[in-house]
């Protein structure tokens, strides 16, 4: 069980943090050279097909991290959350959670800005987003490094 567990994280995990440093350092600065009617027809078609991908690739990189930690038999209860795995385990989660949440918010102006044909507004938020990305991914990766290292 542990196995599935593990790697249904780790390939969700990959596609997830893939598919953000794919659109933080490739696709959104492809959009940024775009004119605004066609960044907007563009966007509209990545948004049909990435948003259920992306979800789902969250979705299950989340659950199945949790469960990994879970059936490992490392965090059996509430009080090991404070050992030194279970400390990382949080802080991953955390990471993730913050990630989400300040990625979410660039993207939702992102949206607008492309829906507001507003180039310049658009431009403001590829940055920030590729800067959330990148640090996220890296600190996340350091702490799945560090936990697999046994460095807890």
């Amino acid at each position: 069980m542990f196995e599935l567990v593990h790697f249904l994280h780790v390939i969700s995990g990959v596609v997830y943090g893939g598919a953000s440093l794919l659109f933080a350092w490739v696709v959104a600065p492809a959009l940024q050279n775009m004119e605004p009617e066609a960044r907007l027809a563009h966007y509209r078609t990545l948004v049909r097909y990435a948003t259920p991908f992306m979800a789902t690739a969250g979705i299950v990189v989340f659950v199945a991290g949790i469960a990994r930690a879970w059936v490992s038999g490392a965090i059996a209860g509430f009080g090991d959350l404070f050992s030194g795995y279970g400390l990382m385990v949080t802080l991953a989660v955390v990471a993730f959670v913050v990630w989400g949440a300040l990625d979410g918010r660039s993207r939702s102006r992102m949206t607008k800005a492309i829906e507001a044909k507003d180039s310049a507004a658009f431009a403001r938020e590829v940055g920030p987003s590729r800067i959330i990305t990148t640090v996220a991914l890296l600190v996340i990766l350091g702490l799945m490094g560090a936990m697999r290292l046994g460095l807890y």
